[in-house]
């Protein structure tokens, strides 16, 4: 019982930090989350520690906890370490997908249709993930799907931080990106399929980055005061 109400737990304070409900570097405090969210404190701290090894919460020297504040180096590790692991995957299975995968994947973009359309973004981050990692399941590399897990955690949170930045442009691209990639895998077009994810994660790592220094900027910016109005 008591696993079963830190994984509901865990959950919810995943979702709030994908959504950006906790924002980046927000200080945990375990009474405050465990009020919040209707608990005893045993349960929020199981939590945290299972978030932490997600790389979701940091953790100080004295003893606080605080919601993961990227940088652009960790971006940079981020995405590389994902392309890396997508092109190994397209050239191990690239050529053994049959109608049924293509259908799987057109499934998750028609999912992912509906939830754009609904303006639900949280599920549209899960589907997103879901529909990169089919290949990578496709594999049967159990090590390979360990690592891919140990990096997506944080992905999900600077991909949705992206998105919600920049909502109009961005969004309607992950269909575009998407379709691009089914249609390279149903050609069993690997050097196409290598370009795609080289070209797609470049774009997305620059931009990403991007917004963290604009971000960053903005937060630097002073508050102007009544007087000064």
């Amino acid at each position: 019982m008591q696993s079963s109400l830190a994984d509901r737990v865990t959950e919810q304070l995943r979702a709030a930090i994908v959504a950006g409900q906790l924002a980046p570097g927000e200080r945990l405090a375990e009474a405050t989350l465990a009020s919040r969210l209707g608990v005893s404190r045993s349960p929020v701290r199981e939590a945290l520690t299972r978030l932490e090894a997600l790389g979701l919460v940091r953790s100080s020297t004295n003893y606080s906890a605080y919601v993961w504040n990227p940088t652009e180096s960790d971006v940079d590790e981020i995405i590389n370490l994902r392309l890396m692991m997508e092109i190994y995957a397209s050239e191990q299975v690239v050529s053994t997908l049959t109608q049924y995968d293509f259908d799987q994947l057109e499934g998750e973009i028609a999912r992912q249709e509906r939830f754009i359309a609904s303006q639900d973004f949280i599920r549209l981050v899960s589907s997103d993930r879901q529909f990169h990692e089919y290949m990578i399941r496709k594999t049967g590399n159990g090590r390979l799907l360990g690592w891919w897990g140990q990096i997506m955690g944080q992905w999900e949170v600077l991909v949705a931080r992206r998105w919600r930045f920049d909502t109009t442009r961005v969004i309607p691209r992950v269909l575009y990106d998407h379709r691009l990639i089914l249609d390279a895998l149903k050609a069993h077009d690997l050097e196409r399929l290598i370009t795609l994810h080289r070209t797609i994660n470049k774009e997305v790592c620059e931009e990403t980055k991007a917004m963290l220094r604009e971000q960053a900027a903005q937060a630097e910016q002073p508050t102007l005061t009544s007087s000064q109005v």
